[in-house]
């Protein structure tokens, strides 16, 4: 029998672990900001002490706003860095494995090609520089951990892109999207079964101490914001018959408080190889996603 901490319930990959949990019929803990707060140390020493007997803990919580992140820098870096450390420090205390989210936005964009898991970091962002912050202190602190890079996030739930240019093709007649920022579009569904995909393979082998380490997963195919942008609009025409104009536009022509890298692929051989993960098409998730809003 498997038991696993989801932290950051109400996120999207949160509230799609949950649904995956349910469906596969896996005991599972899940807390939100206010049944746990992970940047205070002693709620988390708390917490642990009335209940540790986790197989895995799963860390989907994070600050994830890229543009406020550069206003508040001391926010993000203490739920995506000391919050980290904490957990990792934990998680060794009571001997639980550790799987945590990381993003592309470690990278800066100057690769042509996909990124792999040991290219070189260099993020461009404060978002970024605190992710890459956290992944370190994981790495120093404990060494029973899954690392899971992952881009552009998407889902029923929360805020998203899939969602905001649903809105504004229902409120505007026309808008623009950056066209010249590359990267896959990857479903909090087909993540979450990533995961507890992972979590079955690291409990089913005992001999499970070479699969720990920095993986990536997305869903492919790589695209742009535009391309996503345009085909979620001709989506929502052919329901409803009436057409909008998505133009594109460079990211120069449309600035933000953050820099973003301009690709943001992430290669996924290795998780293919180690975990016999196939990756799924954001095409279909994406339609799935739409009927449900």
């Amino acid at each position: 029998m498997m038991q696993i901490l989801i932290i950051g319930k109400n996120g999207q990959l949160g509230s799609s672990l949950c649904d995956e949990a349910e469906i596969n019929h896996i005991d599972y803990i899940a807390t939100n900001h206010q049944a746990l707060d992970i940047t205070d140390q002693k709620q988390i020493n708390e917490f642990f002490l009335n209940q540790h007997d986790f197989n895995f803990i799963i860390n989907a919580a994070a600050y994830t706003n890229v543009d406020a992140a550069e206003r508040n820098a001391s926010d993000a870096h203490l739920t995506n860095c000391s919050a980290v450390s904490y957990l990792a420090e934990t998680a060794k205390e009571y001997d639980i494995p550790l799987i945590h989210i990381s993003t592309d936005y470690v990278f800066d964009g100057m690769k042509k090609t996909g990124y792999g898991e040991t290219d070189f970091v260099n993020p461009i962002n404060v978002y970024g520089k605190t992710k890459c912050d956290g992944e370190n202190i994981l790495r120093a602190t404990w060494g029973k951990h899954i690392i899971l890079r992952t881009s552009w996030v998407f889902s029923e739930y929360g805020k998203n892109f899939v969602k905001t240019i649903a809105q504004r093709y229902a409120e505007k007649e026309s808008f623009s999207v950056v066209c010249n920022q590359f990267g896959s579009p990857t479903s909090a569904r087909s993540l979450a079964q990533v995961i507890l995909h992972i979590c079955n393979t690291l409990q089913t082998e005992s001999n499970n101490a070479h699969y720990f380490g920095v993986y990536h997963y997305t869903d492919f195919p790589a695209t742009n914001w535009h391309q996503l942008a345009s085909y979620i609009a001709k989506l929502k025409e052919n329901k409803t018959g009436i057409s909008r104009a998505v133009y594109p536009v460079e990211s120069k022509d449309y600035p933000t408080a953050a820099k973003r890298p301009k690709n943001s692929v992430l290669n996924i051989d290795k998780i293919k190889n180690k975990f016999g993960i196939q990756s799924k098409s954001w095409v279909a998730e994406v339609n799935r996603v739409l009927d449900i809003i």
